[in-house]
């Protein structure tokens, strides 16, 4: 599969200028040869301004006339169909009617399968069809896609033909439906953002409420864990008393052991040795 890019930059108009100048004052022959001139001309492929500007040279139902509608809205079908009703085409002319075919092909369908291409242009083989698409891309007037293996041109873009006058109603009408269309889907693309929106902000909400449900949770547990810590006032009064109390019990208990141990010694006590001989000698007398 190839790929194909339109060259950038590339006024067909523009190219037509020339011919349109010469038209508003050419008659009779050089009416006929200035039609000539422009189907044959490289890069010419627009022909609605020309077709104006010749309206006062009255060529209408004349071969001339004929030729010139044809390069401006028909193709090379319309031509081999009836060749008598126009003068005859040189290579050059037979090939740019071939290039404006495959556009108003690629106008009306995106996929172009090889067959029907070779067969509405006559080419005489494959290669000679992807030739005349790839001078058709080059010339400004398809962004197309070669797929060999599908055996089918993809066309991403081409430029317009002129339009026929009695056309143009269903131009306008298509225009409309399209326009219809449009407005219809970037509504429900508003629509679509407007319920996303919506979803982000309920996901949003719900999420900050979520977190703060679990900041309340996570508070009211370290309360719960501080008052377990912290002691009462009570309990400080309590704690206070009873050693206060234990403390005065515990001296009480150091004086009786001092009392008791000081009227021991008193009971307990011997007199002195000299005593106690004295005590004896007036016994024996």
């Amino acid at each position: 599969m190839s790929s194909i890019d339109l060259p950038s930059a590339l006024a067909l108009g523009a190219r037509a200028e020339p011919f349109v100048l010469m038209a508003k004052s050419a008659r009779g022959a050089a009416a006929a040869k200035l039609i000539s001139d422009a189907t044959t001309a490289p890069g010419v492929f627009v022909f609605g301004e020309l077709l104006d500007a010749l309206s006062a040279a009255q060529l209408a139902g004349t071969p001339h006339g004929a030729l010139l509608d044809l390069f401006a809205y028909g193709t090379y079908t319309d031509y081999t169909s009836n060749p008598s009703a126009y003068p005859a085409l040189g290579a050059a002319q037979v090939t740019k009617l071939k290039l404006l075919s495959v556009v108003s092909a690629a106008m009306e369908h995106r996929i172009l399968p090889y067959a029907d291409l070779i067969t509405a242009l006559d080419a005489p083989s494959v290669r000679a069809l992807e030739d005349l698409v790839i001078d058709a891309v080059y010339q400004g007037l398809l962004e197309a896609t070669l797929d060999q293996q599908r055996g089918v041109v993809e066309v991403a873009y081409t430029v317009g033909r002129d339009v026929r006058p009695e056309a143009l109603p269903e131009l306008l009408a298509g225009l409309q439906a399209w326009s219809s269309t449009t407005a219809s889907v970037l509504g429900a693309l508003d629509d679509r953002l407007a319920a996303a929106a919506q979803t982000r902000a309920d996901a949003r909400e719900e999420r900050d409420q979520w977190e703060s449900g679990v900041q309340a949770t996570m508070k009211e547990l370290q309360d719960k864990r501080d008052k377990k810590k912290a002691p009462t006032r009570g309990g400080n009064l309590g704690t206070l008393a009873d050693s206060a109390a234990d403390s005065t019990a515990n001296d009480a208990m150091d004086i009786d052991e001092r009392d008791g141990a000081a009227s021991g010694r008193g009971k307990g006590r011997r007199p002195p040795a000299s005593e106690t001989t004295k005590t004896r000698k007036r016994n024996r007398f």
